[in-house]
């Protein structure tokens, strides 16, 4: 089961998107606050076609990122259900650590809000990656009050 926890309180803190943020308009799927890490999930207002005009905001649904291989951004304020919200996916926030991080290294998601250390394994023939979030700029402790800065890759 994914907690609900919030990445961070005061919702998503941007300290820098390099003067070329990169936001996309999603429809939630849940309720969901400010700084929660989501991912795209299946499902569409409509059918978007071989031409532009037949995409809209509702064909791209988000929720709380729970699955560790899939990772598109952080929204960006608090929300209901079936509202239209900003999606970050590019600038450097502070992001709390489910575990110490290096600085420097690449992260991940620990499907309950918090960055930790990225890392890919084998398992017999294939090899399975946890989604890449960013990089650390900074090296972050764990526990309820270890925030870091985090350079979103998008």
């Amino acid at each position: 089961m994914v907690s609900l926890t919030i990445t961070n309180p005061l919702g998503v803190q941007l300290i820098d998107d390099g003067e070329n943020p990169r936001i996309f308009t999603a429809l939630t799927q849940t309720i969901l606050s400010g700084g929660a890490l989501v991912q795209v999930t299946s499902g569409t207002l409509g059918l978007t076609g071989s031409s532009a005009s037949t995409f809209g905001d509702g064909d791209i649904i988000v929720q709380q990122a729970e699955d560790l291989w899939a990772f598109n951004g952080v929204i960006t304020q608090n929300t209901g259900s079936n509202e239209y919200a900003g999606v970050l996916t590019r600038g450097r926030i502070l992001m709390r650590a489910g575990g110490p991080v290096s600085g420097g290294t690449w992260v991940t998601h620990n499907a309950s809000g918090c960055v930790q250390t990225w890392y890919s394994s084998e398992s017999g023939t294939a090899v399975i990656q946890q989604a890449v979030v960013g990089r650390a700029m900074q090296t972050i402790g764990s526990g309820t009050d270890s925030y870091g800065i985090i350079d979103l890759l998008g």
